[in-house]
């Protein structure tokens, strides 16, 4: 069983185009963890929607400062604590898994 977690905040107002990469986690693995920090957008509301689509995404929701040198790599921390397979990749949005179907 594989966990994917990954980092988001801000995705809208920075027009990234997060949606191919979240369906091609959720294809691939068994539970999409999406820690959103607090956005300056309606970024945590737009993967609360893919997620309801896609059924395996888990969106946990986070408050670090945005001057905190550490920022990114906490919140993928956070994403991890609230994995709950196995295997645990950590990938961001803009790598893609090579895989069209869960192998595993």
């Amino acid at each position: 069983m594989i966990s994917i977690y990954t980092s988001a905040f801000n995705l809208i107002q920075n027009q990234f185009d997060y949606i191919p990469a979240l369906q091609e986690f959720s294809i691939f693995a068994h539970e999409v963890v999406v820690a959103i920090n607090t956005s300056r957008d309606n970024t945590l509301s737009a993967i609360k929607e893919l997620s309801s689509e896609l059924g395996n995404i888990k969106v946990v929701s986070c408050d670090f400062s945005y001057n905190d040198p550490w920022l990114d790599g906490k919140i993928k921390n956070y994403a991890l604590q609230n994995t709950s397979k196995l295997i645990k990749i950590s990938l961001d949005m803009d790598e893609y898994v090579p895989l069209n179907q869960k192998s595993l």
